[in-house]
């Protein structure tokens, strides 16, 4: 028994080993990555300065791809995916700072999505984000979904404004977010995504990337986002 033990103890000390070698090159990669997207920005700076970096059709598929890539592994697809899009959120910032505005009600929603390394404003009405959104031009607003009738009135405020992802990453009973998020930024089809319009005061909301309405020319294009991610259940 006695051997048995030592053995066992021996084959844990050779998968921790293992483990502790796998964690040293994940360090090593994941700061040759950061590197590389401080050169991003350097050469963004130059040809491209914006007040918000964010590519919402790259980030869409890159949660795609790790949330199908997890899939039926022992980390689990959501675990991939939400690793990932911490590991976005931090690469971000080296580009351009996150300034996230909220209500108290979508705060958490917004700190899990951009992680506690953001900067966050939590005010208690949507009305409050139109003043803050004058005075930054990056800053990013968490809209509690389905939209009020003071969120779609700011984009007839703004109307540069556009929605661009949403909130929680994976959806698990229902299909539907809780929230989405919005700036000032140039929306990109992921390959699999929705748009939103607002079309005579109402909003609709179409499978795919348009920037024009199929079927209501006059409707006005206010952003788009992924197919959201969904686990069927179980």
């Amino acid at each position: 028994m006695a051997e048995t033990t030592q053995q066992a103890n021996a084959q844990l000390s050779t998968y921790r080993a293992q483990i502790d070698a796998m964690d040293d090159e994940l360090v090593r990669l994941l700061t040759a990555r950061a590197e590389i997207v401080n050169r991003v920005k350097k050469l963004k700076d130059t040809h491209w300065r914006a007040a918000c970096h964010i590519r919402p059709g790259r980030e869409a598929q890159m949660h795609r791809a790790m949330f199908t890539r997890f899939a039926g592994t022992h980390l689990k697809a959501q675990a991939g995916a939400e690793l990932w899009r911490m590991i976005i959120s931090a690469s971000t910032m080296i580009e351009s700072p996150l300034n996230i505005a909220c209500l108290p009600e979508t705060e958490s929603l917004a700190q899990v999505y951009f992680s506690a390394l953001a900067s966050y404003i939590t005010t208690p009405s949507v009305s409050d984000f139109s003043s803050l959104l004058t005075r930054d031009e990056g800053l990013i607003v968490c809209l509690p979904y389905p939209l009020s009738e003071d969120a779609l009135t700011l984009f007839d405020a703004h109307h540069d404004l556009r929605i661009f992802a949403y909130a929680p990453l994976v959806l698990k009973k229902t299909r539907t977010p809780r929230a989405v998020f919005a700036a000032r930024l140039s929306c990109e089809p992921s390959g699999e995504d929705v748009s939103y319009f607002l079309h005579r005061g109402a909003l609709e909301i179409i499978p795919g990337y348009h920037e024009t309405h199929p079927n209501h020319p006059d409707a006005r294009f206010i952003g788009a986002h992924g197919q959201p991610l969904t686990l069927e259940p179980s």
